[in-house]
């Protein structure tokens, strides 16, 4: 499904909890590039569809130039990290910057291994705060750990 519009941005968590809520799988994905170059619109998405408990979405393709890498690679940087799972492609050469920065790192993945691990060890004594290597580790961060995990899973199979 793709968001494109004023009137889909301002319903994307009733769009999608109502998806969810009959059990259909779609994915969402930003489809407007007159709203990707805008913070709260290309933001509203990824935060509706975690509120709602559904996969995070795909990002807009980067259409400003589909030649320059560089700029491709931080637009996808920025998409990463408002929550975004993944980009949309309009050209081939764009599809290797894509996977590399939206897939897991080498070290992401033992790290997650190690959070859960940790985690669950303190939980089972009653303790749902930890830290582990100098960093604060709480439910949100293990969270993230499965979600590596799960992806680097999804990865690996394919």
């Amino acid at each position: 499904m793709l968001i494109e519009s004023a009137r889909a941005l301002q319903n994307i968590y009733d769009i999608t909890s109502t998806a969810g809520e009959q059990n259909r799988e779609f994915l969402v994905a930003l489809g407007a590039a007159d709203y990707a170059l805008l913070a709260y619109p290309r933001s509203r998405i990824p935060i509706a569809r975690r509120a709602a408990g559904l996969a995070p979405p795909l990002d807009t393709p980067f259409m400003i130039d589909p030649k320059d890498i560089d700029a491709l690679k931080a637009d996808a940087k920025k998409a990463k990290e408002i929550g975004f799972q993944g980009k949309l492609c309009i050209h081939p050469s764009q599809i290797e910057p894509c996977n590399t920065i939206f897939s897991p790192t080498r070290d992401e993945i033992p790290y997650a291994e190690r959070v859960i691990e940790a985690f669950e060890e303190a939980e089972d004594k009653g303790v749902v705060a930890i830290q582990l290597e100098g960093g604060f580790i709480d439910y949100p961060v293990v969270e993230r750990g499965k979600r590596i995990l799960k992806l680097a899973g999804t990865i690996t199979r394919k």
